[in-house]
This record gives structure tokens, C-alpha cells and sequence, in this order.
């Protein structure tokens, strides 16, 4: 059985509606809808709120696995900053400066690396 949302302290004045869907796109609310619980309609709901909250961003199924890969390769590229960072901590400044300046220039590389990547993944 589907809980029913809990109270809003502010109540719904408004209606949108009624929105038809096709028989495919029924199933695939129920399921969605039964998968976090709540009625077809609860969920249909809140899917369009946290969409026009800015909570929930629809990608489309073409770009998911690119944008799969941005997000890869960002994560990539902050483990290697972290790495460098756990190379740093225990060099001694004195003695071992030169190797401290070269890992703070990969470091320096990698910062807008990420911004690029972030930028491009923006862009879809």
C-alpha cells in the first residue's frame, strides 16, 4: 500500500491537471512510484517539483554515459591531486624543495583541468 504524504504546513491550493499518460508511461510511474513508496500520483508530484526546484536535473538517456565519464574523470583527477598532496605533507621543505615545487605545479595544472571538465559537463 502507497503512504500518503505527510501534511504541508501550507496547503495546496492549486491544481495541475489532469495529465494523461500513455500505458507505458503509466507502468513506468507505478513502478518508480513503488520503488520509493508512495502512490502514482504522490510521485508524479514531487518529480515535478524537485524539477522546477532545480533538485532533480533530466538528462537525457544519450548523454548519461558522457556525462558518466565527466564525472570520472573529475574524480580521477581529484585522487591524483589528494596523492600529491599525501606525496607533500612529509617532504622536508629544506631538502626537499625541488620535488615540493614540481608536485605544487602538477597541482597547479590539475586545478583547471577540473574547472574544464566541469565546464564541458555544464554544457550538456
Amino acid at each position: 500500500m502507497a503512504r500518503r504524504r505527510p501534511r504541508q504546513a501550507e496547503p495546496r491550493r492549486h491544481r495541475v491537471g489532469p495529465v494523461r499518460l500513455s500505458d507505458f508511461e503509466m507502468a513506468a510511474v507505478k513502478i518508480a512510484a513503488a520503488r520509493d513508496d508512495m502512490s502514482p500520483r504522490a510521485f508524479a508530484a514531487s518529480a515535478a517539483v524537485a524539477v522546477a526546484e532545480g533538485r532533480l536535473v533530466l538528462v537525457p538517456l544519450d548523454r548519461r554515459e558522457l556525462l558518466a565519464e565527466f564525472v570520472g574523470a573529475r574524480v580521477a583527477i581529484n585522487r591524483i591531486a589528494s596523492a600529491l598532496e599525501a606525496i607533500a605533507v612529509p617532504l622536508d621543505p629544506g631538502r626537499d624543495a625541488e620535488l615540493l615545487q614540481h608536485i605544487e605545479d602538477l597541482r597547479a595544472r590539475l586545478t583547471p583541468a577540473v574547472r574544464r571538465i566541469e565546464a564541458a559537463a555544464d554544457t550538456l
